[in-house]
């Protein structure tokens, strides 16, 4: 399905398609928040990987047992997907509790779920908002930069403690820096389409693999604002060299 969005007072019409949650704009695609801070180095996901192929090992080689060379083959394949398994499984979990979250802060009051694991996460998510007087302003907005050139859709924004603040829900392993980044670029184009919005905090809402929850505050936003514009030019270069190699390889092919 395709989404219209009109920002700056209708100059700008942006298009999602929520089937590669891909934004375009003048028939052009623009690059997003998520596929620029995707260029950010994640090393912490490779130890995280390795161990995962271990523990699939570990469970299934057994010491004394025999193993021809198809079943060992069959079983070192297995274990290079383990981690998808283990990703896919947790976000069933981190999936449900996010979209809890999100249809409540749209005022839609969702029913408690029977899932302990929910319940409890959930549980947490509540006692936060009640503790810390969250005041929901907006959710789920599509943002523009037309200076630097790219989309994106943040969570929401509230008023919390107080402050005017903004944020994002991640259901991941773990708060990266990367996830900083994503916050910095999202409050980027905002405050450009509206400069009255001064963001005070900047939360990231973490809904953990076994449905843990936690509130993290991005500490130093002007370090991860320069974070995202960094892995902004970076994404920009690899891009040039992509359409430089693609163009290339397409006058090499119309030669012959």
């Amino acid at each position: 399905m395709i989404y219209k969005n009109l920002l700056y007072n209708g100059e700008v019409e942006i298009l999602f398609n929520t089937f590669n949650h891909a934004y375009n704009y003048n028939g052009k695609s623009i690059p997003s928040v998520t596929g620029i801070t995707g260029t950010i180095a994640k090393p912490q996901l490779i130890g995280w990987a390795v161990g995962e192929a271990v523990a699939f090992m570990q469970d299934k080689i057994k010491p004394g047992v025999q193993y021809d060379e198809v079943e060992l083959i069959g079983l070192f394949n297995e274990a290079k997907k383990a981690h998808t398994k283990s990703k896919d499984k947790s976000a069933d979990i981190g999936t449900l509790v996010h979209d809890w979250v999100r249809r409540d802060i749209k005022g839609e009051k969702p029913e408690m779920p029977i899932n302990l694991q929910l319940q409890t996460s959930i549980g947490s998510y509540l006692n936060w908002k009640k503790e810390h007087k969250v005041e929901f302003k907006c959710s789920e907005q599509v943002v523009y930069s037309r200076k630097h050139h790219f989309c994106g859709t943040f969570d929401f924004n509230a008023i919390v403690d107080g402050e005017f603040s903004l944020s994002d829900m991640k259901t991941s392993s773990g708060v990266y820096d990367e996830t900083f980044a994503q916050l910095a670029g999202y409050e980027l184009a905002r405050t450009e389409e509206f400069p009255s919005e001064v963001y005070k905090r900047r939360f990231i809402l973490w809904i953990g693999r076994n449905g843990d929850f936690d509130v993290v505050e991005s500490k130093r936003p002007d370090t991860a604002l320069e974070m995202f514009l960094g892995a902004k030019k970076i994404f920009d270069a690899q891009k040039t060299y992509k359409e430089d190699y693609f163009e290339a390889k397409k006058k090499a092919q119309s030669a012959t």
